[in-house]
C-alpha cells in the first residue's frame, strides 16, 4: 500500500479471477494490506481459452472507456496490449457497421478501440496483476459467506479448496463471479430478502470460429464488418480483426434462429445472413479452429440498490449485479469502469468503507445507465424479446428512443455525428449527445433524403 493511500482494512477478498475480479483486486489493492483473489478454475499461464469464460471464443473489443479505466487501475495496460499484438482501430473509420437504418458513415473520428481475443486480454491483465505485491491468487470455490451473529456484517467466505472445507476471513468481500453469482442465495441464508430482478431476454445465439483473412480480401480498407440482427432480420454476424492478424467470424441469430455449430449449418447461415459481405469474406478465408456456440444473451439487473437491508463488508460488481447482452460488447468496459469508481470512492479523504459499500449498488446503476439503455433498448426492438420486471417506458424514455433512432439515421450520412455517437457509446457517456448543436443537426437530417448507398447491403461504404 502506497504512502498517503487511505487504508480500509487488512484483508480484502475478491471472488472471481476473470476480468471483473482482476480489475476489482487492482482497485482495492492500495487500500488493504493484502488482497486475495479466489478463483475456481486453474488459470492458464498464457492466452488460452478456459471453461469459466464460455463466451471467450467469440469476438471481443475493449471500448475507449474500458481502456482508460484499465490504464488507471493498472498503469502500462495499453502498452502491454500493443506488445501482445492487439491493434487499436478508429472504430468508425475502420469498421463497417450496419444498423437498422443502414450503414453508418465511415469517418476519421479518433474513437479508438482495442480489438483482441478474450484470452489475450485476460493474459495481459493477469500479468499486470502479478506486478501488485499484495495481491495473491487462491484456487478454490466459494461456497458461502461468513457473517457476524446478527448477519449485519460479512466477515469472510467459506471455501472448498483441494477437496477440503476452509474459511477465509476479511474486512471486505467483493463478488465478481459474474452471471453465475450465488450472492442472492448467500444473503438469503443470512436472513435478507432476495433482491428483485429485471430480465430482458432477446433470445440470441452465437457461433464463432477463428479464421485468417488475407489482407487483399478486406473490402474498402476495413478491418471488420458488424451486421447484427435488427427487426425484420434474424440472421447477422460480425467479422473483426483481432490480435496478431487473427480474425473471428461470429454469426448471430435472433428470435430463436440460432446459428448452428456444424460446418454445413454454419455456412448456410452465413449465406442467408442480412448482408452477403460476411459470406464473401469468410469463403475466401482460412478456418483455424472448430466452431463454438453459446446462447447467452440475457440482460439482468439484480436490484441490490433497492434492498432495505444489506450486510456491511459485502458488495457485488460487474455481471454479478448487472449483466447485459454480450453482443453489444460492453461487459469488460462496464466492469472496469465500476472498479475504477470503487477505487475512486475508497481513495476519497475521510472515506468510510461501510459508506462506500452501502452506496455502491446505486452508483453502479448510475454508471451503467447508458449502457443498460443501449442494450435493453436495442433488444426491446426485437419482436420476440421477453421482459420480466421491466418498468413501462416513460414519456422521457420514448422521446429518448425516438431521438436515438433519428441520430442513428443521421449518422449514416454525417461523419461528425457518427463520431459523437460512437464516442458516447465507447465512453458510456451520452452527455455530448444532448448538446443543442447535436439536436439541431439531427433535426436537419430528419428533413433530408439519406443517400441510397447506405442501404446497399452488398457493399461496405467507402471512407
Amino acid at each position: 500500500m502506497g504512502a498517503g493511500q487511505v487504508k480500509h482494512g487488512e484483508h480484502a477478498i475478491v471472488l472471481g479471477g476473470s476480468i471483473s475480479g482482476m480489475a476489482s483486486a487492482a482497485a482495492v489493492s492500495p487500500h488493504f494490506t493484502k488482497v486475495t483473489i479466489v478463483e475456481r478454475d486453474e488459470l492458464p499461464e498464457g492466452p488460452e481459452n478456459r471453461r469459466g469464460v464460455p463466451q471467450g471464443t467469440h469476438t471481443h473489443a475493449l471500448m475507449t472507456g474500458g481502456r482508460d479505466a484499465f490504464e488507471a487501475l493498472m498503469p502500462g495496460f495499453s502498452d502491454r496490449m500493443v506488445a501482445a499484438g492487439a491493434p487499436i482501430f478508429d472504430q468508425p473509420r475502420d469498421i463497417a457497421f450496419l444498423t437498422g437504418q443502414g450503414w453508418l458513415k465511415r469517418a476519421e473520428t479518433g474513437v479508438e478501440t482495442f480489438f483482441a481475443r478474450r484470452p489475450v486480454l485476460e493474459a495481459v491483465v493477469r500479468d499486470l496483476i502479478g506486478d501488485f505485491p499484495n495481491i495473491e491468487l487462491l484456487r478454490a470455490t466459494a461456497t458461502g459467506v461468513l457473517a457476524t451473529d446478527g448477519g449485519d456484517r460479512v466477515t469472510g467466505v467459506t471455501l472448498e479448496c483441494d477437496g477440503e472445507q476452509r474459511e477465509l476471513t476479511g474486512d471486505l468481500v467483493i463478488d465478481a463471479t459474474g452471471r453465475a453469482s450465488r450472492a442472492t442465495k448467500w444473503l438469503e441464508a443470512l436472513g435478507y430478502d432476495v433482491p428483485d430482478e429485471v430480465e430482458v431476454q432477446p433470445h440470441l445465439g452465437y457461433a464463432s470460429r477463428l479464421v485468417k483473412v488475407p489482407d487483399e480480401v478486406w473490402p474498402e480498407g476495413v478491418t471488420g464488418v458488424i451486421a447484427l440482427p435488427y427487426p425484420g432480420e434474424t440472421r447477422g454476424g460480425s467479422l473483426l480483426l483481432q490480435d496478431n492478424g487473427y480474425t473471428i467470424m461470429t454469426t448471430c441469430g435472433s428470435a430463436g434462429d440460432f446459428p448452428p455449430g456444424d460446418e454445413a449449418g454454419f455456412e448456410e447461415f452465413l449465406q442467408t445472413a442480412m448482408t452477403p459481405i460476411l459470406w464473401d469474406i469468410y469463403q475466401q478465408s482460412e478456418p483455424l479452429t472448430e466452431i463454438t456456440t453459446t446462447r447467452t444473451s440475457l440482460n439482468r439487473m439484480r436490484q441490490y440498490h433497492k434492498m432495505e437491508r444489506r450486510p456491511a463488508g459485502f458488495v457485488c460488481i460487474g455481471d454479478s449485479m448487472q449483466c447485459m447482452n454480450p453482443g453489444y460488447g460492453q461487459g469488460m468496459t462496464n466492469c472496469s469502469r465500476q472498479a475504477l469508481e470503487f477505487a475512486r470512492q475508497l481513495g476519497e479523504p475521510g472515506a468510510s468503507l461501510d459508506a462506500v459499500v452501502d452506496g455502491f449498488p446505486a452508483r453502479v446503476i448510475e454508471i451503467n445507465a447508458f449502457a443498460w439503455g443501449v442494450a435493453v433498448g436495442g433488444d426491446m426492438r426485437l419482436p420476440t424479446t421477453e421482459a420480466i420486471g421491466l418498468e413501462p417506458p416513460t414519456a422521457e424514455d420514448l422521446a429518448g428512443a425516438e431521438f436515438f433512432t433519428a441520430l442513428e439515421r443521421a449518422a449514416t450520412a454525417d461523419g461528425w455525428l457518427v463520431g459523437l455517437l460512437q464516442g458516447a457509446i465507447n465512453q458510456m457517456d451520452p452527455t455530448p449527445l444532448f448538446a443543442p448543436e447535436v439536436q439541431e443537426r439531427v433535426a436537419e437530417w430528419a428533413q433530408k433524403v439519406i443517400p441510397a448507398e447506405v442501404t446497399d447491403l452488398t457493399r461496405v461504404p467507402a471512407l
